[in-house]
């Protein structure tokens, strides 16, 4: 696991870890310069009958952070997972089994159930990802069939071998997020075979509030754009919010047009965000509170702005900086581990 200032979560992950019906073998921790613990609080579930290892992340985004954590394992098959998530009791069984049932699998993943115990999560999940709401009620084997053919592991929930992790050249270093994908993608290029696992759950812990949604996405947003991922759907949202600029400009001279950006916003809402919180609901066999609802429009408005604001920034960083392209594609290509905005300063744990 890579870990940054993770203080608050290491508790709830650990005890997870620790309550799996197959344990771990060893924990590694690759910490990327925490200032508040965080390497202290890991080290204190040791003695439990599990080794821990805490290791230097020098560079700490969390590609170079599960590189350096894979370095230091002592096993041949490298389970990960991100702290601020618990792990199913029986998620590293599950992961286990699918290179035991399969000695030609190389890349295992399985999928996430969103934890929500807030009013601003609950939301986070209607808006972002209400399928996932129904994963414990769909059977494994719907599960393994609708899962995409061209699935890639993501981050929170992921295992390896290490053989095609030395053969892809690990994760790419100089990815602060999307090394997941960025890995998968890799990993085929090398020959690797992929492959999910329906009853490998992560919890995964939703924006517990506005701006740590603010911030979350806006930097997955940013980071997608610098990678080049999930173009179509930011083309589609800055379509619909330029359409949207462009009729209320019309309406300041047409003002008959209000009624229509009236009625077409209860139905952007309604389509977007009222209807997928009746789904959660059902799923969840508790229904949305006005309240909610209220909250959950909040989040689909907070959720487009910084999805648009990441992007932008992200496609200015690759006009100021076009080597992100070039970088790219040496990895994906090759291999090869460059970093597009310098070389490492080990003075101050950042990259320049």
């Amino acid at each position: 696991m890579p870990a940054l200032n993770e203080a608050a979560s290491v508790d709830e992950t650990m005890a997870s870890i620790f309550s799996q019906t197959r344990p771990p073998d060893e924990v590694v921790v690759a910490d990327g310069g925490s200032r508040d613990g965080t390497p202290e609080l890991v080290l204190k579930h040791a003695g439990k009958g599990i080794a821990i290892k805490v290791v230097s992340n020098p560079g700490v985004y969390s590609g170079a952070g599960r590189n350096a954590a894979t370095r230091a394992a002592s096993h041949d098959i490298i389970i990960g997972m991100d702290f601020s998530n618990k792990a199913d009791p029986r998620y590293i069984e599950a992961l286990v089994r699918a290179f035991e049932a399969d000695p030609l699998v190389d890349y295992v993943g399985g999928p996430a159930y969103p934890i929500m115990e807030s009013a601003v999560e609950r939301a986070c999940a209607a808006v972002i990802c209400p399928d996932l709401t129904r994963i414990p009620h769909i059977p494994l084997d719907e599960l393994m069939r609708i899962a995409p053919k061209d699935f890639i592991p993501a981050g929170f929930n992921l295992a390896y071998r290490r053989s095609v992790w030395e053969r892809a050249n690990g994760f790419w270093d100089a990815a602060g997020a999307c090394e997941d994908p960025l890995f998968g993608y890799r990993v085929r290029q090398v020959g690797g075979k992929i492959a999910p696992v329906g009853d490998a759950i992560v919890n995964y812990h939703m924006a517990r509030s506005l701006g740590e949604m603010w911030r979350r996405y806006g930097r997955y947003a940013r980071w997608n754009a610098r990678m080049g991922l999930n173009r179509r759907p930011f083309a589609k949202l800055l379509c619909l919010y330029i359409a949207g600029l462009v009729l209320i400009a019309a309406a300041v001279v047409v003002p008959a047009l209000w009624a229509l950006i009236a009625l077409l916003l209860l139905v952007y809402i309604y389509l977007t965000t009222w209807r997928k919180a009746n789904d959660v609901g059902r799923d969840t066999g508790k229904p949305f509170t006005p309240k909610e609802r209220a909250t959950a429009v909040v989040v689909r408005v907070i959720y487009d702005l910084s999805t648009l604001y990441g992007n932008l920034m992200g496609y200015i960083d690759l006009l100021k900086t076009p080597q992100w392209r070039r970088c790219k594609r040496a990895y994906l290509e090759r291999g090869e581990q460059i970093d597009p905005l310098g070389r490492f300063a080990a003075a101050t744990g950042q990259y320049t």
